[in-house]
């Protein structure tokens, strides 16, 4: 964007894209299941629209950008999230409709700008791109242009979606329908492509673990005591005012008998979130170490958690536990929340 008015021109572009999307309310018909892809003209990067708001609940397009983005989609939709905040880990472009009480000043003072009013209830257009750990940011101009061209698609498929709820039914799950666009004298045409979107390679963490305090903790004998491990966002943004806002987690250690908090060690996705996750052994070890309180249970309640800490655990004889109840830590963590309110 060279200019002000070319900034405002695609702003206006973008909620006129979206108003029309509104209306037409694909919504009533289209489940956020039924996948299609976009793909960027200028880049060649595929995003994956999916229309929710079947339910009511939250009225939205998201563009899931790239492999990554379909994966993670696939993943929550699939077999659920571990944690709310799961969905801020798969990057994606939000055109949702909200109440006016749920925009910011700045998204307000916009609407304002381009001569815009909405008076109803999940009427009022907010855009938003979520990378993995940031928290919800404002779209830049490239992402303003990748959704607008989404949303224009969304106005194309999800009226033939009506006539023939087959048309996005593919023969295998790695295909898909997406819609590309050649240059032609009168701007851009887009046309149907049947793509195959292979998943992607599985991630591997590494874990580094100190062999010499694992030798260590292997020599202290077991408590009676059951500890509660959780990993959650971390009620605090990182980062100077007016910038992307980045995330925090915190990894809670709570002895499940008395309640006390033993750690609370704040952990950042830098420089991605397999990094982070790659920390929480050592971390729970070198609390093992300064307490020295080898538990005899430990328990969690993401498969996540599971999986990092059951070799820990298993070199160590501790038996690990999954399930939803952790009524200890909820309450540390309820009180850490109000300290934050």
């Amino acid at each position: 964007m060279d200019s002000s008015n070319d900034v405002l021109e695609q702003k206006s572009k973008l909620y006129q894209a979206a108003m029309r999307v509104k209306e037409l309310a694909p919504w009533h018909w289209m489940h956020e299941s039924d996948l299609f892809g976009v793909q960027n003209p200028e880049t060649e990067e595929i995003g994956f629209v999916s229309v929710m708001g079947e339910l009511g609940e939250h009225v939205a397009i998201a563009l899931y950008l790239g492999v990554d983005g379909l994966d993670g989609f696939w993943r929550i939709y699939s077999s659920g999230a571990d944690y709310p905040e799961a969905i801020l880990e798969v990057p994606q472009l939000q055109a949702s409709f909200e109440d006016r009480r749920d925009l910011t000043l700045e998204d307000r003072e916009e609407i304002e700008d381009l001569g815009l009013e909405f008076h109803d209830r999940k009427a009022w257009p907010l855009f938003r791109s979520i990378r993995p750990g940031h928290y919800p940011w404002f779209l830049e101009p490239q992402e303003a242009q990748f959704l607008i061209w989404a949303l224009e698609q969304v106005m194309v498929v999800a009226p033939r979606v009506r006539e023939n709820p087959d048309l996005l039914m593919a023969e295998d799950t790695e295909t898909y329908l997406v819609r590309a666009a050649e240059e032609s004298e009168g701007g851009l045409l887009w046309e149907d492509r049947v793509m195959e979107i292979p998943e992607s390679e599985p991630d591997f963490i590494s874990i580094t673990m100190d062999r010499q305090l694992l030798r260590r903790l292997k020599r202290l004998p077991q408590k009676g005591i059951t500890m509660e491990i959780d990993l959650f966002l971390f009620p605090a943004k990182i980062g100077k005012e007016g910038e992307r806002p980045r995330c925090a987690y915190a990894l809670m250690v709570v002895d499940g008998k008395r309640g006390f908090v033993l750690r609370n060690e704040i952990l950042e996705p830098q420089p991605t979130f397999k990094d982070m996750y790659g920390e929480v052994p050592l971390v729970v070890a070198d609390l093992l170490a300064e307490t020295e309180l080898i538990p005899t249970t430990v328990k969690v309640r993401s498969e996540l958690l599971q999986r990092l800490l059951k070799p820990l655990t298993g070199e160590l004889g501790i038996r690990l536990k999954w399930g939803s109840s952790l009524p200890y830590l909820d309450a540390a963590k309820d009180f850490l929340f109000r300290q934050f309110g």
